[in-house]
């Protein structure tokens, strides 16, 4: 062709431009990128292989070009120029889809997924070194009851290797009487049930009986389907020791408690006998009063200890109840007729410790005392009320009566009345304060804090 290109057909004829020969052998070139285009589009449809979209826009480059190529009239114009671009940006893109995106870029995806993979790889390694080395027992058996897996901890806490045990029916760790256990709560971990420190008794492989706390979860594989039950069962024999060590000191602790408040109430109620005795020897009405308020005075600690001592709680005492047992007492003691003067009791659900309740509960006898003594001529009817409210951390205390009022004349917080000095002092011993209100009848309006125990020396 160098050498004897007389042979050819000329395709370009300097003055004239292209011949008819190089028009349609540029046109036969066009109709092969057609059908090309169209087998290429059609595999594209079927596969979406990505590099097929290069090759494509290859095809479209390379029609444009030949189309330029029928158009230039010189070899330096600028439709021949155009042709080439054209040209080499189409083998750009024929390189991109075919060496690019067919083998270089699946390579680099090998290699991320490769390396997730040896992530994935070493990140279930250290999970599982994780289980390994767990002292709690970590144990997979499928839900038919056959151990899959077995850790170190489940071979220190049942005795049994992993050689040994798995393979074999969980069942073998459960005692002849809870045999039936497994199964039942296989069935709750299927049905969606959470079984979260489950506390049963175990065996070991000498057949020793431990307490276990168990939790069970559900494994589940790609599609969602459950096909094994993970168990991870701690050893709690030594803790269930402690704690029954623990419940038999505080029964113990209860017990005694309770002796003591009942041997208290009954060394109040001889001092109450004894004071009783006393009144027959008494000849003066003075000495009388003395000695029945120093029986309400006693009564009122002795009720609190009956209270506790009868109470399911030992540090507290329901303050309404004794309350309302309290004042009955008080009326008794004073001979007051049925509906001459009524009490009334507001006190919620309202719990105390005995180091506020006792002096609350002297506070009030001693003002329920003075009411009844001074309150009320001897055919008066009249009210009583006694309230107790609290707000945040504050309590009012208020003790009323609807009587001929206080006098004017005298200061209470200053005054040789033995029962308001006892009650200024008790005032002071919970921290509280004290306010007379004298627009109708008598009240007493007192705050405070529940006082925090105090250890003895």
């Amino acid at each position: 062709m160098i050498y004897h290109p007389e042979y050819l057909p000329r395709m370009f004829i300097e003055g004239s431009g292209l011949t008819l020969t190089k028009v349609l052998s540029e046109y036969i070139i066009i109709g092969l990128f057609v059908a090309s285009f169209i087998l290429y589009w059609r595999r594209f449809e079927k596969t979406g292989e990505k590099f097929i979209i290069f090759i494509l826009a290859a095809i479209i480059l390379c029609i444009f070009s030949e189309l330029s190529f029928t158009l230039y009239l010189s070899a330096f114009d600028t439709y021949n120029m155009l042709g080439h671009i054209y040209k080499i940006i189409a083998f750009i893109m024929i390189y991109i889809g075919i060496f690019i995106v067919t083998i270089l870029q699946p390579y680099h995806d090998l290699e991320l997924e490769i390396a997730e993979r040896k992530k994935a790889e070493d990140e279930i390694r250290m999970f599982m070194n994780v289980v390994e080395s767990s002292d709690d027992a970590i144990i997979t058996k499928s839900l038919d009851g056959t151990v899959t897996s077995w850790n170190k901890g489940a071979e220190e806490m049942y005795g049994y290797s992993a050689e040994e045990i798995i393979g074999k029916n969980i069942s073998i760790l459960s005692p002849p009487k809870l045999k039936k256990e497994i199964p039942d709560l296989i069935d709750k971990v299927e049905h969606g049930e959470k079984i979260q420190r489950y506390e049963t008794l175990r065996l070991k492989k000498d057949g020793t009986l431990i307490n276990a706390s168990i939790t069970l979860s559900p494994v589940f594989d790609i599609s969602g389907k459950m096909v094994k039950i993970s168990i991870i069962a701690r050893d709690i024999t030594d803790t269930k020791k402690a704690e029954d060590e623990i419940k038999r000191a505080l029964k113990e602790k209860e017990v005694l408690l309770r002796e003591i408040h009942h041997r208290v109430n009954n060394n109040m109620q001889i001092i109450l006998s004894l004071l009783n005795l006393q009144t027959q020897y008494v000849e003066t009405d003075e000495a009388l009063e003395i000695l029945q308020e120093t029986q309400n005075r006693v009564k009122a600690m002795a009720t609190i200890h009956e209270n506790l001592y009868q109470s399911h709680d030992l540090t507290t005492i329901n303050f309404a109840e004794y309350i309302q047992s309290l004042v009955k007492g008080i009326f008794f003691s004073y001979r007051i007729k049925e509906g001459q003067i009524e009490p009334i009791i507001e006190i919620g659900d309202v719990m105390l410790n005995i180091e506020t309740a006792v002096p609350c509960g002297l506070i009030i006898s001693e003002l329920v005392s003075n009411s009844l003594k001074h309150a009320f001529s001897p055919e008066q009817k009249g009210i009583i009320r006694i309230s107790l409210h609290s707000q945040d951390d504050t309590f009012t205390l208020t003790i009323n009566d609807n009587g001929i009022g206080f006098p004017d004349d005298l200061d209470f917080k200053n005054t040789n009345s033995l029962g308001l000095q006892l009650v200024n002092n008790l005032i002071n011993q919970i921290d509280g304060d004290i306010q007379l209100n004298k627009t109708h009848g008598t009240e007493f309006i007192i705050t405070f804090k529940e006082l925090k125990y105090t250890e003895r020396i």
